[in-house]
């Protein structure tokens, strides 16, 4: 439109009307519920946890031991695509101290796909299915899993998540770390 509240005319048939080629997003959920929005079956074992919006704090784990959360976290991927389109999504923290006198895992922060209890079935393959350190390098991050989009599919593909903290002989001390999930598509 103009200054006198005129509207311009198509420039071309069709001009105004919008086709939306792609629909991407990414949700993340701490505590999850039963069910997932994408069909999982989220089974939160974190008995030492406390949830506080989008923070979990696990509690104490002692030197020389190793503290495991089950489906603590959901990440939803939503993706709508006319055609099919590859995806990823990918992890790293902002703190992962090194662990002391037991070499592997050599840093205490571990990330686990659940795929028994995430989506299932064509367009998702998980990555990490067994435990893996989560790198502090936004440049480097782990992949957690990939996939294609299916062209009929509009429900989201739910990737839940394990965690572990490994601690060795070094001292016990809080720490904090921000996980950051990445979602590209191409």
């Amino acid at each position: 439109s103009n200054s006198n509240n005129l509207t311009d005319g198509e420039a071309w048939l069709g001009d105004s009307r919008i086709k939306v080629q792609l629909s991407i997003g990414l949700n993340m959920v701490v505590d999850p519920s039963n069910p997932g929005p994408g069909g999982s079956t989220p089974v939160v074992n974190c008995p030492s946890c406390a949830f506080s919006g989008q923070t979990v704090d696990v509690g104490t784990v002692g030197s020389n031991s190793t503290g495991t959360y089950s489906d603590v976290v959901l990440a939803s991927v939503i993706i709508q695509s006319s055609t099919t389109v590859n995806w990823t999504l990918s992890v790293y923290a902002s703190n992962n101290p090194a662990t002391s006198g037991i070499g592997s895992p050599t840093n205490e922060l571990q990330v686990q796909d659940d795929p028994a209890n995430s989506t299932s079935g064509a367009g998702i393959n998980f990555d990490q299915t067994l435990f893996g350190i989560i790198p502090t390098n936004p440049g480097t991050p782990l992949q957690v899993a990939h996939g294609s989009s299916i062209v009929s599919r509009t429900n989201p593909y739910d990737i839940l998540q394990n965690y572990s903290v490994t601690l060795g002989t070094e001292n016990v001390q809080p720490q904090q770390s921000t996980l950051t999930y990445t979602l590209i598509a191409n």
